[in-house]
Parts: structure tokens; sequence; C-alpha cells
């Protein structure tokens, strides 16, 4: 109770927050008159899964529609889909959920933590159940028996990848926005990007990466996949022009002797991972002042929103985020410091038996060059296609420009 009080939050502040994100939807085509404001019609359901487990679902769209089901990114929710829902439900039948652990989702405690980024496959094993397993537990509850189209962004992109590797059999495709976790950790990468150097600065548009990619007509056995994939990896995640080759472990482990800022960033960025201080925990510890920062964090990384839009955005990730922490623990158990994940999806993406279609935004901050190698050189027949938004970057999820794309691919799977 206490805890709540410091961190100006509920779990009710939380319901209203994202009724009020999701209240903004618009049927797509209706023009608002005196009878009819063009609200888009939704439900809300907390699915129970058993043993104190419960799944929050928004529920839009015809039930007699083929289904869908939307996975969020890290730290996000059900909210974040409010510009894309409408359009999607259309032709469909929309679930998005608030993955376990977050969002209005129960937040049982996650102890799955391995020591200090070492790879501990118990660990990880665990760590991944906890997700597949309740979203496969969520299909059953809800009654889903029908093959449905998974869609995951970022986080949600790696969890739905997961899923699909462990149950293609409930999948009709998979479609991946910007997924995190695919390209392996490069043997050096730049300390310019954790240190902020880089900031703000224009990113190589995804066009100009993809026309940087061999076209190689090599069909590798499944065995060589991981490291024809992973060749030439040697990028950070940011999806930035090459940069300088970056200094060798040694050098690094030099600089942080002769006092060195890049290096000292880093290596206090690789102790907070160890000590699992995940981003909404420094929001929890700023109590009061955390929506303040929120707001101001929204407002500049949204600034193409309406003023009260971001309002209502801000709202809705400060109560994301002050609320009591459990799956965002997850981060240092299936990932290294900076993001690279333990068990790189690029090992995995020849065993992938669904069609599945990637998207990325123009200027995004993830790694495409794996996927788009696998696409090239057709290591798996069922990766159907790499493709770009326009003037998108990371977070697709808040622009209507992912509908018309994932529109055009739920025509493809078959939709």
């Amino acid at each position: 109770m206490l805890g709540s009080l410091w961190r100006r939050t509920s779990r009710a502040a939380l319901e209203r927050a994202e009724h009020a994100l999701l209240s903004r939807m618009k049927r797509p085509g209706c023009r608002p008159s005196a009878e009819d404001d063009c609200s888009q019609r939704f439900s809300r359901r907390l699915v129970d899964l058993g043993a104190g487990r419960r799944i929050n679902t928004v529920i839009v769209g015809d039930v007699e529609q083929p289904p869908v089901v939307l996975l969020h990114g890290y730290g996000a929710g059900v909210g974040f889909w409010y510009k894309n829902l409408p359009a999607l439900a259309l032709h469909n039948r929309v679930y998005a959920i608030d993955l376990l652990g977050f969002g209005r989702s129960s937040r049982p405690e996650f102890d799955f933590a391995s020591d200090d980024g070492e790879l501990d496959e118990d660990a990880l094993d665990r760590a991944e159940e906890f997700f597949t397993g309740s979203l496969e537990d969520w299909r059953h509850a809800v009654g889903l028996d029908k093959p449905f189209v998974l869609l995951g962004h970022s986080f949600g992109g790696y969890v739905a990848t997961l899923y699909a590797l462990k149950h293609s059999d409930r999948l009709q495709s998979l479609i991946l926005a910007s997924p995190f976790g695919v390209p392996d950790e490069p043997l050096e990468h730049d300390d310019s990007i954790v240190s902020g150097e880089t900031g703000e600065a224009p990113r190589a548009p995804r066009q100009q990466q993809q026309q940087q990619q061999q076209h190689s007509h090599h069909h590798p056995e499944p065995s060589q996949v991981s490291g024809k994939l992973n060749s030439a990896n040697t990028t950070h995640q940011t999806g930035t022009a090459p940069q300088q080759q970056s200094p060798s472990k040694k050098k690094k482990a030099e600089k942080l002797k002769s006092g060195d800022p890049k290096s000292h960033t880093s290596h206090w960025v690789e102790r907070m991972w160890a000590n699992n201080v995940t981003p909404p925990a420094a929001v929890r510890a700023l109590g009061p002042l955390s929506s303040s920062l929120m707001s101001y964090v929204v407002h500049r990384r949204f600034a193409r929103l309406d003023e009260d839009e971001r309002d209502d955005l801000a709202e809705y990730t400060h109560h994301l985020w002050a609320q009591q922490g459990s799956a965002e623990f997850a981060l240092t158990t299936l990932f290294k410091p900076f993001g690279w994940a333990k068990r790189p999806l690029a090992n995995f993406l020849g065993d992938l038996q669904v069609p599945t279609y990637f998207v990325y935004g123009e200027y995004d901050w993830m790694d495409s060059s794996v996927p788009m190698r696998a696409w090239h050189n057709k290591i798996n027949p069922n990766i159907q296609s790499v493709q770009t938004l326009p003037e998108c970057g990371h977070q697709v999820t808040n622009t209507k420009t992912l509908v018309h794309q994932c529109a055009s691919l739920l025509r493809c799977s078959g939709q």
C-alpha cells in the first residue's frame, strides 16, 4: 500500500488510463455525427488461467472473422495497439493481450535470474516457459481452437517466435514487427552507442541497409544457419550505419583503468544489469517524480501525436511502469547486457514451420541484417519477406502504417 502511494499508482488507475487510451479508437471510414461519434467498440476480459494467473485481454472485431493475436513489447501493454486495432479488426477477430507479468495481467514473482549474464540453461528454459506456457494456457482458456495469426512487436516478437517454435500447429502465420533478440552478440561493439554519443543522430534508412546486403544464392544446411546468418554481423542492434571498428575487450579493460568515460558507461550498464536494475524499477524509485519524467519522455518521443493524445499515452505508460515489478526481470535472464539474446533467434530461423514475415521501421534501431540474409539465402522457405515501413522508427505500433502493411501480410497468409 505504501509503495503504491509513493509511486502514485494503483491497478484501478492503470485500468482507467488503459480505458482512456483505447477509447480513442475510431472506426475506419466513419464520419462522426450527432448520433454516432464513430467510437470503436471493444471488450476487455481478465482471462483466468488458474494458479492465480490472469491475462488482460482486449477483443475487437466479429467473432466469425479469422483470429489475430497481438503481443506487445517490453514494458508496454495492450493500450499501445490503439492506433492499429480498428483497422485490423475490419476483417479479423483481434485479441490484444498483456503478457503475463506486464500491464493489467497478473504479476507473479519472477525468480529465474541467472548469474552475471552467464548462460544458465535451466533458468532460460523456465523463463521461456513463463511466457510461452501462459500464452498457450490463455489460448486454451479463450477457446481459440482454429489456427491464428500471431503478431509480436519487439520483445513480443521474441516471445512470439519462441511460441511458434513450440506450437507451430496452433498458428497460421507469424508476423514479427521489429523483433528483439534476433542477432547474436558480435565479438566487438561500439561503446559510443551506450554512452549516448550517437544521441539522436540520423540513422541510416532501412532501404540503405538492405542495399548493403549480399544477395547470395547459396542454400546452407540447417546446421550451418547460425554461422551463415551471424557472419558479418559486427554492428550493434541500433541499425545505424557501420561505424569505426571498436576496441577489443583487452583495450576496453585498459580504458577502464585509464578512466575512459565511455568504458565507464559500459561498466555501469553491466553492473546495473547484473543487479537486475530495470528501466521500470528506476521509474518506481523516483516515486512522485516518475509521472513528470514519463510525461517528458513520451512528449518528446511521440512528438507527432496531438498534445492530449500524448498526455493519455504518458499517463498510461507511467502506470504500466509504476506497478509492482514482475516479468520485467526476465530481461536479465533471457538477455545479456545491451540486449543481446542468450539464445539468439538467428539460431532458430531455419526451424520455423509457419509462414513468417518480418517488418521493420525505416529508422528502426533493431538490426534487420540477419532476417534479410535468411530471406535472400532462402535458408527456410517459410520466411516469406522482410519489409520496411517508411517514415517509421522502432515504435511501429504507434503508427497506422503498420495496419496497411499487416493487411497485406494477412492476405498473404491466406486470410
